[in-house]
């Protein structure tokens, strides 16, 4: 690989820095998205195996909480338009 530079110009091997340059922030733009839906998949993994291990009561129970706590969050945010 090396040895195609050589023959390069100072002003090719400029462009072709920049070229890779680019190239690498590209592929890194696009590994992050791969992690962040990668996190939200191993997230929603990690919650479905915590609620499936949950007795019926307990899951009624979170239930419960998780309406109440909707509730008190519309609540503070109030009704839209007035």
């Amino acid at each position: 690989m090396e040895t195609q530079y050589e023959a390069m110009s100072v002003e090719a091997l400029e462009a072709e820095i920049h070229s890779l340059g680019e190239q690498r922030d590209a592929i890194a733009q696009e590994q992050r998205a791969a992690h962040r839906v990668l996190n939200r998949k191993l997230t929603e993994q990690s919650a479905s195996k915590k609620i499936a291990s949950l007795s019926d009561a307990e899951k009624a129970a979170l239930l419960q909480q998780l309406k109440a706590q909707s509730i008190q969050s519309d609540e503070s945010v109030g009704t839209p338009g007035q």
